[in-house]
């Protein structure tokens, strides 16, 4: 452990670097007119390499690879164009880079979200991308990729606002399912002068219009440290897989420091977002650090032993949910089957100090 950082520097860094050159990972995807220009005579290619008529080229990674490898092979309009997929940037191979730059006039760099490729290589004065304005900061579209590709001869760009294209990216969107059992509680949340957080999760879909749910939204597992952050108290909507993520560190934290906040646990018993993963039941953590918990079911299966439940029991899968309203009964704590949810959201909003309000719902995608 002795000076390993600089052990890191000094001998593995360069193994890395030397892999980062050399590996399959990071390719060259050459045009079309490059292939078909292998039957020219070198006398031929060293004409065209001094009259500087060398082709554009791409440096993509990530997702953007795929966008730009389709938007080449779909649009039939860029067949000299040669493509640089990165899939290993850290370390850069800052050689295969620079040798990519000498043969190509002009280099646009397609990376989401970040312009971290284009920074570290844009002083070679023939990059292009996010900062001289060719391609968007964040999500980048096949659209994006043309555009930038119809105005790589100009050093800067400023792309007008297109409203249509606005107007269709917020149709593409992933949002809400139509059968979301929360789908009530976000038309609930659009409170007047009340802050919403939400978390990276099924809640940040909620976030455009129509619902637009959730006014802020940081990492997963953030929404309760969020909010704590609020002028006045506020609302932390936040997945159980969310809360078991990280979220617990900021429930925690806020009871310590005395914020005050809403805390509304989106309770499904699932990570829906990332694959459906099982999440373990912390109400039980919960009830330590707050005294103020509630219960609320949406799906109104509470205290029953329904045919899904049977179904459970003789798949020998264990049922949360039922366990917790059996440990609750015995505790002498009920459910709220008799008021709204939202007559419960609104009267913890007005007590002081921090309020967790569990809220049961069945995912109906898993």
């Amino acid at each position: 452990m002795v000076e390993k950082h600089q052990h890191f520097h000094s001998k593995v860094y360069p193994v890395l670097e030397a892999e980062a050159e050399n590996t399959d990972l990071n390719e060259i995807k050459e045009g079309i007119e490059e292939i078909e220009a292998e039957a020219q005579t070198s006398e031929q290619k060293r004409v065209e390499r001094v009259k500087g008529i060398k082709r554009v080229g791409i440096i993509s990674s990530g997702f953007a690879a795929s966008i730009v490898e389709d938007t080449l092979k779909k649009s039939g309009c860029y067949h000299g164009v040669s493509h640089l997929v990165l899939n290993l940037v850290n370390p850069l191979p800052l050689q295969k880079i620079g040798n990519f730059l000498k043969n190509n006039r002009r280099v646009l760099v397609a990376e989401e979200s970040e312009p971290f490729i284009e920074e570290q290589i844009r002083i070679s004065g023939n990059v292009y991308g996010k900062k001289t304005g060719h391609l968007p900061y964040g999500q980048i579209m096949p659209e994006d990729i043309e555009f930038a590709l119809e105005h790589i001869e100009e050093e800067n760009v400023s792309k007008p606002e297109d409203f249509k294209l606005i107007e269709s990216r917020k149709k593409g969107r992933a949002s809400i399912c139509e059968d979301c059992p929360y789908l009530p509680l976000y038309n609930f949340l659009r409170i007047p002068d009340i802050q919403v957080a939400g978390d990276m999760g099924c809640s940040v879909r909620s976030a455009p219009e129509p619902l637009a749910a959730v006014d802020v939204s940081f990492a997963l597992g953030s929404a309760i440290s969020v909010a704590c952050g609020f002028e006045k108290k506020g609302i932390a909507v936040i997945g159980d897989f969310a809360l078991a993520h990280s979220g617990i560190l900021g429930l925690l934290n806020a009871a310590s420091e005395g914020y005050e906040v809403l805390v509304l646990v989106l309770q499904n018993e699932v990570a829906a977002m990332t694959g459906g993963q099982k999440v373990p039941a912390l109400r039980k953590v919960v009830e330590s650090i707050v005294p103020d918990v509630s219960f609320f079911d949406l799906d109104g299966e509470y205290g029953e032993e329904g045919k899904e439940g049977g179904d459970r029991e003789k798949e020998g899968e264990s049922n949360t949910w039922q366990e917790t309203v059996k440990e609750m009964e015995k505790e002498g704590k009920k459910l709220t089957p008799g008021s709204e949810l939202s007559d419960l959201i609104l009267e913890k909003l007005a007590l002081p100090g921090i309020s967790v309000i569990f809220i049961k719902g069945r995912c109906r995608k898993y």
